[in-house]
């Protein structure tokens, strides 16, 4: 079982995952570099509830759909199955930027510099890049290691055999067109429109119903999907995106074959806030199509839960892992393509405005380094 798959019960219907993990594991340096992903703190205890407290305002929100309620019950028996395991971990020790900041001060009173536990890549060839003038990167690492690139004053990994398209899908379309492969998985996190997305604007999102729905039909995807091929996309809990993807799915001649769903949970295995709650659910779906499949489309929808405590706004668990496994794939004879991506992965395409976001040297610190700092403190203490 892969290290960010914390549990998996016997019919791979009910998981439990390490974020952060996720995410380095699909990076294909060797663990032994220690190499790690800054984090936040896992939460602890769920939210408190925000939820309307009379009735009179609990009357204002729709009735709510007999399919939500099926899914929250569903839910709430997975949450009970996983308690009744004592020996279950929720969540794997996190390397977190102010535990990071404390050493570097230390090592700054020793005089060691502080850049010294950043992780950089040495000895490797620069990627190539194609620069149009804007903020497009055309991005490809033919190499069976990890490669550095600088660009706009910030060092970012490759990791092995990754291509990165990085910009705008309007301005990218063109690119992604001529030099893209035909893939046989493709994940997509669409930029939903939310209030909370708006009010951050770390992203680019849009705003509408038509808008998301014009962006997404620019995607060539049955162009650039195999036969047989695995399409993932997240989706919002809300009825009328659900409606709009189910609707691109038969667009794209893909069949709704599983549902995933995403619990999030704090570090005691407690859902983040109420699977019932009407202002905010603690849970995101991921739904699964296949291409091509039509006239052996199941009767009923395969449900998988996968239960993961949240890191930072926006990071989402890596699912390659599970997919692989749950569809057969082995890595390194599949092309795979993640769309709108925050971070890159071994052996795939990255596509979208934001895919360097965690590939960013900022986020990852060398463990080894911090190690040996301790080592010294403490031989320094005995002497």
């Amino acid at each position: 079982m892969e290290p960010c798959i914390l549990y998996e019960n016997e019919s791979s219907t009910l998981f439990v995952i390490d974020i952060p993990t996720s995410i380095e594991r699909v990076q294909g340096f060797h663990y032994s570099t220690q190499s790690r992903l800054l984090s936040v703190e896992p939460l602890q205890r769920p939210y408190p509830s925000t939820e309307p407290s009379s009735s009179k305002k609990r009357s204002k929100f729709a009735e709510v759909p007999l399919q939500d309620l099926l899914l929250q019950k569903h839910l709430e028996l997975a949450v009970c199955e996983l308690k009744a395991r004592s020996e279950i971990k929720w969540c794997l020790d996190r390397e977190t930027r102010q535990q990071i900041e404390t050493n570097i001060e230390e090592a700054k009173a020793d005089g060691t510099k502080a850049g010294d536990f950043y992780s950089p890549l040495s000895n490797q060839a620069i990627g190539t890049v194609q620069n149009s003038g804007c903020t497009i990167l055309f991005l490809e690492n033919y190499h069976a290691t990890s490669t550095r690139i600088s660009w706009a004053g910030n060092y970012f990994r490759l990791p092995p055999r990754s291509t990165a398209l990085l910009g705008p899908l309007s301005e990218t379309i063109d690119t992604f067109v001529k030099q893209a492969p035909i893939f046989n998985l493709i994940t997509i996190d669409p930029p939903w429109p939310n209030r909370s997305a708006r009010r951050k604007a770390d992203y680019q999102i849009s705003y509408g119903l038509s808008e998301i729905k014009t962006l997404l039909l620019t995607i060539p995807l049955a162009a650039h999907c195999v036969d047989d091929g695995i399409v993932a996309v997240w989706v919002t809990n809300k009825p009328a995106f659900r409606s709009l993807l189910l609707s691109l799915f038969d667009h794209w001649g893909l069949s709704l074959a599983e549902e995933w769903v995403w619990l999030k949970i704090t570090a005691q295995g407690e859902p983040m806030c109420k699977l019932t709650g009407l202002w905010r659910k603690p849970y995101e779906v991921l739904l699964i199509g296949c291409k091509n499949v039509a006239s052996k489309k199941c009767l009923q929808v395969k449900r998988r839960v996968i239960l993961g405590v949240p890191d930072l706004h926006s990071r989402k668990p890596n699912m390659n892992q599970i997919l692989e496994k749950s569809f057969g794939l082995k890595p390194g004879e599949y092309n795979g393509l993640e769309i709108f991506a925050r971070n890159l992965s071994a052996g795939w395409w990255g596509w979208g405005n934001d895919i360097l976001k965690f590939q960013d040297e900022k986020y990852w610190v060398d463990l080894q380094r911090v190690s040996n700092l301790k080592a010294d403190q403490k031989a320094r203490e005995k002497t």
